[in-house]
């Protein structure tokens, strides 16, 4: 799942569980659900399920952490 924020951000999920029930271009807000933890890599198949999840600011990889408050 890719999500476009404001001022050039965008956030990544990846190894989500194959049922996500979002549409392209739906519109979301905080709380809501977006997906659910998966085990969908195989490269990683013998590690726990879990979640990667990256974000950018205008294309450059950015610490998640500096965008929590």
């Amino acid at each position: 799942v890719v999500i476009s924020h404001k001022d050039g951000v965008v956030s990544v999920y990846k190894g989500l569980d194959r049922g996500i029930t979002l549409t392209e271009g739906a519109e979301i807000k905080a709380g809501d659900v977006i997906g659910a933890c998966g085990n969908t890599n195989i490269t990683e198949s013998e590690e726990a399920p879990h979640i990667h999840f990256e974000v950018m600011k205008d294309g450059e990889y950015i610490d998640p952490l500096s965008m929590m408050e």
